[in-house]
């Protein structure tokens, strides 16, 4: 059965949270890239993020911190029914950001995904597998 998902909703209705214990999105992060073998220290990504409306989780981001000033998008995945709406690149801005505020330079994503025209369009850069975006500090 699919799902029907309320297509008036406002940005204003998306919003971006630590995850609770119990909505921790494996498939999602799976389908955004996250390797099997990082599932059971969820709880313990302090980069994790999950994108909510009205309750309902509709996307979901992890990064991870390379070096102190580099930083790598391991997963990034919006629920099908929802995309195509600016929810992923809600999330990437809020990597962009929460990086930023940890003193990163540099926010990196793997190339040859289901995100590679986001990225494009958000003018991250590609070199060699991975897209890239420098963060100039305001």
């Amino acid at each position: 059965m699919t799902q029907r998902v309320d297509l008036q909703f406002l940005s204003r209705d998306v919003r971006i949270y630590f995850p609770l214990r119990d909505e921790y999105p494996v498939d999602l992060l799976v389908q955004g890239g996250l390797a099997e073998e990082d599932h059971p220290d969820l709880s313990q990504k302090p980069f994790l993020r999950v994108a909510k409306c009205r309750g309902e989780v509709v996307g979901v981001y992890y990064s991870r911190v390379i070096t102190p000033t580099r930083h790598q998008m391991e997963s990034l995945a919006v629920n099908p029914p929802w995309r195509g709406r600016g929810i992923g690149s809600w999330l990437v801005g809020h990597a962009l950001g929460v990086s930023e505020s940890r003193g990163a330079k540099e926010l990196a994503a793997r190339a040859n995904t289901s995100a590679d025209g986001l990225f494009q369009r958000l003018h991250f850069v590609r070199v060699y597998d991975n897209w890239q975006m420098n963060i100039d500090p305001e």
